[in-house]
């Protein structure tokens, strides 16, 4: 589901999963673009989604911001959403992978929802970009279970490559 790219970006996007994932048809991966929506339309035509639709096993959520309507601060609000994802994956046993920006000075998850999602997450990731190597850098920041080292990617011909990790004072990518 994703809550606010336009629908050719979002098509981009999931054509490059595909391809990575060499799924060609549409049995395995369904992708939903919620952008026209309303913060309560959206989170009803998840809901509806997952709750129709057999056999599932991950639901990625990109865009967590834009499920709220009353902004990332609201305590309540943030409580009520990040109980609603947890109901999700006991009632239809999936996995949640959920997006959500970092504040930009900070690093920090945004808002009482970026509070509220770290504090039930099994696993957090942080992924950020090394401007003067234009190397992604993969980080564990927490887990509940099996952490991992950090990795980078690089984005070639539109798809992630592997890349070694910039070192500190490198100043151009391989």
């Amino acid at each position: 589901f994703d809550t606010e790219q336009s629908e050719y970006h979002a098509t981009r996007t999931i054509k490059r999963i595909c391809e990575m994932s060499g799924v060609t048809g549409t049995d395995t991966l369904i992708a939903y673009g919620l952008r026209p929506l309303t913060p309560a339309e959206r989170v009803a035509a998840i809901e509806e989604k997952i709750s129709t639709t057999d056999n599932l096993g991950v639901i990625v959520i990109d865009g967590i911001r834009d499920l709220l309507t009353k902004g990332i601060n609201d305590e309540e609000e943030a409580t009520t959403l990040t109980s609603k994802f947890l109901k999700w994956t006991a009632d239809y046993n999936v996995t949640m992978i959920l997006l959500l920006h970092q504040n930009k000075t900070d690093l920090n998850a945004r808002g009482h929802i970026g509070t509220e999602i770290l504090n039930k997450a099994e696993t957090t990731l942080t992924v950020t970009k090394k401007e003067k190597t234009n190397i992604f850098v993969v980080s564990c920041d927490y887990s509940r279970d099996l952490a991992f080292e950090d990795f980078g990617f690089i984005i070639q011909n539109g798809l992630p490559v592997g890349a070694d990790l910039p070192q500190e004072g490198q100043t151009r990518g391989k």
